[in-house]
């Protein structure tokens, strides 16, 4: 079944919607600056509309001259109307999305790209139910949100973008009162007068702690609740699509570069990296106690009129033990109600792993005497709340079984980290230091970073398989060195205060042999860090094109098919769009993506490694951008085999999750592409080698014109330079 509406009548809301949007603005800039500037961005906007419809060169040159004549002021004025007016259009425009996909809903037609659409997708192709839950149980989909260091606009800004979003959704999709309804639009000029009221511009550089509250904002407000509701959905069509129950499993999750990218960044230092992660732990239990809040106005059953568990029963009398001070204060509530009791236990217990955190931040090492009981990880925490479900699955308890699933689902998702954090850094810089310390130590006559790629992986496998751990934190060394090793010791202290699921992927930048990785695998070692995978990063185009021979490099190596064991025999490997594309055009760049794809799993497989690829995409065409779910589906065949890792680039984060139905749209997107390029499979073309011979011809000239312009003409920084705005850029608050 398909929507039969006509495109004009699909746009009709939109269309109504930016009017309002206009009309409102119109009022404020009124009320604000006066009918004369508003009659002065009137004429400069349908001056700029008619040249758009009808290029006149008298116009333009009209137009221009009055903008000349602004003063500063004036024009800073007119520039910040203009701003305002897209960002209510952006704003009208997702919401259009929303209204689409509630229509599909609504008149119960799968929307293409939603779950609903796969899974009868996979009916219709007759994937079979043992097919789909082993797939099920193999998924694994991570989406890396990257700090946005362009982003100019404050938090104070995107808040009340975020509201007007809020009040727009309630306006048009709840049933109100006249009343109501005037207090809606009166709330949204509020909105729109504060935000012309609010500077949009930082008076300071933005800090990398700035950048990691940024992206806690769409954790916070969006996903901590859409990404559990999505994943649960899922599951529950699969078995009705099905008739049989697929198991739960966390396949789709978020990991985070904010506070943890440091190549190319002195300011992502290893406290940087702890605070992130510190940070992200103090939000989640704040999320998890506001669950709690919810279960308990829900929880009220009485042990008098249903049955309780024993466990459960045994549960709270420890828990009293455990927890006397709060046991007592609540001696006289919940007498009956075992559920509400257990829940506030559950509460307590997060509480109190909140203030521990908030100890760690001022560096107390010795816990307070006065906290009592706390949840030393998510393992207890979760356990707690299988215990509340395994006793109201016995007491006639399932109505409220799906408020249970959504706070394990979120446990399972977020653990006491929210998102996993990755350290990037470049193999020049951990080359360095490893030169530095083995210099220093003695370890080796040669100077390490002049001996050739294979020398360097002798030693390096030596140092790590035959001696014994030295005590380098005696070495005097730079002070890049000891960043660097100050960063490993880091590694070991969020294992210990946060998981090791909180941080166990270290991002290796320029990888050009196997040398590199072995680095990282002996300075980890050297401080005593266990079970973080090298990820190799390949993103130039001559790295991509020896990618293969470098991984055949280390499978092959005893020691490191033994260092994979640690991950069940699974390899991350990334890769670069913007920096190929940067090094070799963009026609070349995905070229050797493609094959770079291709041997890379053939590799894999030859060597029967469980392989992820990491496609390090940017917002633009031009550095891997565009629809993610048609990225996906284009990826060479068997590439994926439902495992994938993708960035989120930081200036395309608000556009994908700012709002909580388009969160949910693209999450959907992810998902039914992923399974879609796993378990749906066309038959090869007959016409592909015929059509890879041609590309590789088209890379090769296109790599000597771009080669040839970018590197061999002696007048292109001068055209870069005039042609691009790169002088105030420098000059911006940004990262």
């Amino acid at each position: 079944m398909k929507d039969k509406k006509p495109l004009e009548e699909k746009l009709k809301p939109l269309h109504r919607e930016v009017r309002y949007l206009a009309q409102c603005l119109t009022r404020v800039l009124i009320e604000q600056e006066g009918r004369k500037f508003l009659d002065l961005v009137e004429s400069i906007r349908h001056a700029a509309k008619e040249l758009r419809s009808r290029y006149q060169p008298a116009l333009e040159e009209k137009l221009i001259k009055k903008i000349q004549t602004l003063n500063l002021e004036t024009l800073t004025k007119v520039i910040r109307a203009f701003t305002i007016y897209f960002q209510l259009v952006n704003l009208a425009e997702e919401k259009h999305r929303v209204r689409r996909k509630r229509a599909y809903e609504t008149d119960n037609i799968p929307q293409p790209g939603s779950v609903e659409h796969i899974l009868r997708k996979l009916r219709e192709d007759g994937v079979s139910f043992g097919k789909f839950e082993k797939i099920c149980a193999e998924l694994s989909i991570e989406l890396v949100l990257t700090a946005h260091p362009t982003e100019a606009q404050r938090r104070s800004v995107l808040e009340k973008i975020f509201v007007i979003d809020r009040l727009l959704f309630e306006k048009e999709f709840h049933v109100l009162t006249p009343r109501e309804l005037t207090e809606i639009e009166r709330r949204i000029e509020e909105q729109i007068t504060l935000l012309w009221q609010t500077d949009e511009l930082r008076r300071r550089r933005q800090t990398v702690l700035d950048e990691v509250d940024n992206g806690l904002f769409y954790f916070e407000e969006v996903l901590f609740d859409i990404l559990p509701q999505t994943l649960l959905r899922f599951f529950h069509l699969a078995e009705k699509n099905y008739g049989k129950k697929v198991e739960f499993s966390p396949f789709l999750r978020f990991g985070s570069w904010i506070g943890g990218d440091r190549d190319g960044n002195p300011f992502v230092t290893h406290e940087i990296t702890l605070e992130a992660m510190r940070r992200q732990k103090d939000l989640i239990l704040r999320k998890y106690i506001k669950s709690m809040d919810r279960l308990l106005e829900d929880f009220s059953q009485s042990d008098h009129l249903v049955e309780v568990s024993s466990k459960l029963l045994r549960a709270n009398e420890e828990d009293a033990k455990r927890l006397p001070l709060f046991s007592e204060s609540m001696k006289e509530k919940s007498l009956h109600e075992p559920y509400r009791k257990k829940i506030s236990f559950i509460r307590r217990k997060l509480v109190n792993t909140l203030r521990l955190n908030g100890l760690e931040a001022e560096r107390q090492t010795a816990p307070d005497k006065t906290i009592e009981a706390h949840y030393a990880g998510t393992e207890e925490f979760r356990a707690d709340l299988g215990m509340l479900q395994e006793s109201l699955a016995r007491g006639k308890g399932d109505y409220l079984l799906p408020r249970l699933e959504f706070a394990l689902a979120a446990a399972d998702l977020f653990g006491f980290h929210f998102a996993k954090l990755d350290i990037r850094d470049n193999s020049n810089a951990l080359s360095q230091a490893a030169g530095e310390i083995i210099q220093k130590a003695g370890l080796s006559k040669e100077n390490f970073c002049g001996l050739s790629e294979e020398k360097r992986a002798e030693l390096l496998t030596d140092l790590i398989c035959g001696a014994p751990r030295r005590q380098i934190e005696t070495l005097v060394v730079s002070e890049a060195t000891a960043e660097i090793l100050a960063t490993f010791r880091v590694i070991n202290e969020i294992h210990e205060k946060f998981g090791r699921r909180a941080l166990d992927r270290y991002v290796l930048s320029m990888t050009r042999g196997r040398a590199d990785v072995l680095t990282v695998l002996w300075l980890a070692k050297e401080c005593r860090v266990q079970a973080i995978m090298v990820v190799p990063l390949f993103e130039t185009i001559e790295d991509l094109r020896h990618c293969g021979r470098i991984m055949s490099g280390l499978y092959e190596d005893p020691f490191y098919r033994k260092y994979l064991e640690h991950f069940h025999g699974e390899q991350e490997i990334m890769l670069g769009y913007s920096d190929s594309n940067k090094d070799g055009g963009f026609l070349t760049s995905n070229w050797c993506l493609y094959l770079a794809q291709k041997e890379l799993t053939e590799t894999a497989k030859r060597y029967g490694i469980k392989q992820t690829l990491f496609h390090g995409r940017g917002g633009t065409i031009g550095r891997g951008g565009g629809p993610t779910n048609q990225a996906i589906m284009a990826q060479p065949e068997g590439t994926i085999s439902g495992r994938l890792k993708i960035t989120e680039q930081g200036e395309v984060i608000s556009s994908k999750y700012a709002n909580p139905v388009i969160a949910e749209r693209n999450l959907e997107l992810v998902i039914s592409a992923v399974i879609a390029a796993t378990l749906i499979v066309d038959e090869p073309s007959p016409k592909r080698n015929r059509w890879e011979a041609l590309m590789e011809e088209l890379s090769k000239t296109a790599y000597e014109s771009y080669e040839r312009f970018v590197d061999k003409t002696q007048a292109f920084m001068d055209y870069y330079n005039q042609s691009t705005p790169i002088d105030e850029i420098s000059r911006l608050n940004i990262g």
